[in-house]
């Protein structure tokens, strides 16, 4: 019985030995799996934390420049702030002034005053100054001036009553209306230099620009051969056409998509080193050159994080040539362009050195790209490509959320393809989208006003119907409009701008055109989508 009982006793705790076993290993495995899960949320909130911070000192860093770039510029507001620093100045050396230089500055005034009766109050900084005898000095040199034995608290310099009226000769006001009449001055001169500098510039530069565009606007295709082109049956058609056009390609060539892209960029490439040879604001040619800046730097940023050559891939136009970009990509080097711009650049590399996702390259040059254009309407100083700047922003952000809600994309994702530089913040950009409403923003943007081209696209919004490829089109709709304004001018910068953006939508046309008739798409749908015909606004 004993033996039945030891062997029961030996099983049971057998049996408690292992279940203290698994039990211990279920315990370490929990406990493990617990500090694997606290270490993983400590990863995240860190990640999350390090983004925060890179955010908001890549928005501090571009906040600086801005600054710095503002006390670059010979502003009004700038050379105000710097007078009254002066003003300031001037008026603690006053306060300063010993006794002596005190009372001859009294004297001086007293002077003019010889047989006038005056009281006289001093301002009380001014009055701790004068000992009993120099006051007696004074009374008995001005008889006819009574001293008064009350102060004006916290001034310096004096006040000299007759009657009713007050004469004062404390310093701050003195100050004060020396002030005013130098600031008014400033203004003036501020004004009239910068009519006399954008009318020497107009009439001097943009005159003979104006005119060299005449001569140039006869390589536009017409109304008549785009429609031609629309109309012709094969390709060998539609390469007849364009014989004698600055387009003109072969048969094959007119077939073949690169061959195609290949005859349409070395016009434009011609016209903006044509543009940049002959405009007097280079800045002006580069809002239409700058996306192709910014592409190159993203081609090579791309090759750098990749290995790979993607040389085929750059567009060789602009204000910086590929090997300076290249230098400034492979060296981190700033000797041949703005320091902002090697700063954008650090700014991005560093953020794919953390992700490793090529994609943060798009983006950073992207927002880069945005600041960049807004740094050129600083140079620039006309309302008209300030606005054309602004609907380029706009509509950007507009056309990014209404395509990413479409997608069904989360709000984080809308948030890092958005501009800071647009007229809304992000969280009103995704609001607007996913609402609908983009009625409300293009009311507030639209530069032409009440225009019946657009009345269409205004109900549309208003039914909240609007496809994002008809606000693709109403964003050219829209600048080619605002630029037409200046067409007639003879003196002016809008006349080039609107040659240029007529020139990108030729190309747009062109290449829709020739890819859609490829494909047998419908002409009536081609030609819906065909972008404003220059000369035809």
């Amino acid at each position: 019985m004993s033996d039945i009982s030891d062997l029961k006793a030996s099983v049971l705790e057998q049996a408690h030995e292992k279940g203290r076993l698994l039990l211990a290993e279920a315990t370490e495995k929990i406990e493990q799996e617990a500090k694997e899960r606290e270490a993983q949320l400590v990863r995240q909130k860190l990640g999350q934390r390090e983004q925060q911070l890179k955010e908001i000192s890549r928005r501090s860093q571009r906040e600086i420049q801005q600054l710095e770039n503002q006390k670059r510029q010979s502003t009004l507001v700038i050379k105000q702030r710097v007078l009254r620093e002066l003003f300031e100045e001037a008026y603690a050396q006053m306060v300063a002034w010993s006794p002596a230089e005190e009372e001859h500055f009294l004297k001086s005034v007293l002077a003019k005053y010889p047989e006038e009766e005056m009281t006289l109050v001093f301002g009380a900084l001014s009055a701790e100054k004068f000992s009993s005898s120099q006051l007696e000095g004074l009374k008995k040199a001005f008889p006819q001036v009574h001293f008064s034995d009350q102060s004006i608290a916290g001034q310096a310099g004096f006040v000299l009553s007759q009657g009713r009226v007050d004469d004062s000769y404390l310093y701050r006001d003195l100050l004060d209306s020396v002030w005013q009449e130098e600031s008014y001055r400033l203004a003036q001169d501020i004004s009239k230099t910068r009519q006399n500098r954008r009318r020497t510039m107009s009439e001097t530069s943009f005159s003979q620009v104006n005119t060299a565009i005449s001569v140039q606007e006869a390589s536009f295709l017409t109304p008549q051969q785009y429609e031609q082109l629309l109309q012709a049956d094969d390709p060998a058609s539609r390469s007849a056409i364009l014989q004698g056009t600055v387009y003109a390609m072969d048969a094959e060539a007119i077939k073949d998509l690169n061959a195609i892209e290949q005859v349409v960029m070395k016009h434009l490439y011609s016209v903006y080193n044509w543009a940049l040879e002959i405009s007097p604001s280079k800045e002006l040619v580069e809002i239409f050159t700058l996306r192709y800046t910014y592409h190159n730097l993203k081609v090579f940023l791309k090759g750098r994080a990749t290995g790979q050559s993607l040389e085929h891939l750059l567009m060789p136009v602009g204000t910086y040539s590929l090997e300076v970009l290249e230098h400034l990509v492979m060296a981190f080097s700033a000797e041949y362009c703005p320091d902002f711009m090697l700063d954008e650049v650090l700014a991005t590399w560093q953020e794919y050195q953390d992700y490793q996702d090529v994609r943060v390259l798009e983006i950073g040059m992207d927002m880069a790209y945005f600041q960049h254009l807004k740094r050129l309407t600083q140079e620039l100083e006309d309302e008209s490509l300030l606005q054309l700047v602004n609907l380029t922003i706009d509509f950007y952000n507009a056309i990014t959320v209404k395509r990413a809600v479409g997608l069904g994309k989360p709000r984080s994702f809308m948030r890092q393809l958005l501009s800071d530089e647009g007229s809304l913040s992000a969280a009103n950009w995704i609001a607007m989208a996913e609402q609908g409403d983009f009625l409300t923003w293009f009311s507030q943007i639209n530069p032409c006003g009440y225009d019946l081209d657009l009345r269409s696209y205004e109900e549309k919004m208003r039914n909240q119907t609007l496809t994002t490829v008809e606000l693709e089109y109403l964003a050219d709709l829209l600048q080619a409009k605002l630029l037409a304004a200046g067409q007639f001018e003879t003196d002016g910068p809008l006349p080039l701008a609107r040659y240029l953006l007529g020139k990108e939508l030729e190309v747009k046309n062109l290449r829709l055109i020739v890819t859609g008739m490829d494909n047998q798409l419908p002409v009536e749908l081609i030609r819906e989508r065909m972008r404003p015909i220059y000369g035809q606004d």
